[in-house]
């Protein structure tokens, strides 16, 4: 089946119990009718040094964030002071529009009161959002700078071998360790429980090809939000320091390809860049702790 419609079929079953939202992205969706648009719910956003956004839609091929505002959100003053600020970290930490489809106003003579907008007005703010959208793909495709979502290449490893680099901010994402290596002639490690969790990058003996998983059963791995730091660690403490020991020593740089389950459940091997130890944070706590230091690989 077409990955993409999987794709948007659970994107509207995750959504279906938030009817405001569903009946935005749903009508957004339909009215748009391109199926070369990706939609991405729920997208991370870092805000400042201590919290963090999840925007309710974003379209990275136009880098426009949608956020869906039932009524609650005019409830009070408060909730729309702290609406404002929040938006402005977002716009100014990404440097992307962001648009919000209201379903209520502050009464203008009542400023404690509410008025709901009517469905006709709610049409018309998604309308001038599906006419911005379709302005803002059609001025990409004509500069040839918009790139289709989910086009028969993303996952071929060939593709990305032609294409002669990986870029994290692109998301290259690959089904099998096998794609994996191809991209670096790399030779595939045996099947079985125990698989290698990496192999050596033959055109770079200081790169270890590294795979990690979040659903391993013998390693609690994990990745931070902005997919900026990975904890390796064991779930046995005596093995954990001997791991430690052991990878601290070599002093290694991982090509790290992340698997885990997104927020739709797909799972997938995605390239997150490159990294390094940080000595000062691994330990038997932490584990060992890895930080990015680059986003992009030449092929």
């Amino acid at each position: 089946m077409d990955y993409r419609i999987e794709y948007i079929a659970k994107l509207f079953e995750k959504i279906s119990k938030k009817r405001f939202e569903n009946y935005v992205v749903s009508r957004l969706w339909h009215k748009l009718s391109d199926n070369e648009i990706e939609f991405v719910p729920q997208q991370y956003v870092k805000r400042n040094e201590t919290k963090y956004a999840l925007t309710d839609l974003y379209l990275p091929q136009i880098g426009l964030h949608i956020e869906i505002n039932e009524p609650a959100h005019n409830a009070n003053e408060e909730r729309i002071l702290a609406d404002t600020i929040r938006n402005q970290e977002i716009t100014k930490k990404t440097k992307h529009n962001l648009w919000i489809i209201d379903f209520s106003i502050i009464d203008p003579n009542n400023k404690s009161k509410l008025i709901l907008k009517s469905i006709e007005e709610i049409n018309d703010d998604i309308d001038e959002l599906v006419m911005f959208i379709k302005s803002e793909i059609a001025r990409k495709r004509q500069d040839n700078t918009f790139r289709p979502w989910a086009h028969q290449n993303d996952f071929n490893p060939d593709y990305h071998i032609q294409k002669g680099y990986l870029d994290a901010d692109e998301n290259p994402s690959f089904r099998t360790i096998e794609d994996i290596c191809k991209l670096f002639s790399a030779k595939e490690p045996k099947r079985g429980f125990l698989r290698k969790g990496g192999v050596h990058n033959p055109s770079n003996k200081e790169h270890f090809i590294w795979w990690p998983s979040e659903e391993n059963k013998l390693w609690n791995n994990r990745i931070t939000e902005d997919s900026s730091i990975i904890y390796e660690k064991h779930n046995e403490p005596e093995i954990c320091l001997t791991h430690i020991k052991g990878v601290i020593k070599e002093n290694g740089t991982r090509v790290v390809f992340y698997k885990n389950t997104d927020i739709l459940g797909f799972k997938f091997y995605r390239f997150k860049g490159i990294f390094v130890i940080d000595h000062d944070q691994s330990n038997i706590e932490n584990g060992i702790v890895w930080k990015r230091i680059e986003k992009y690989i030449k092929l």
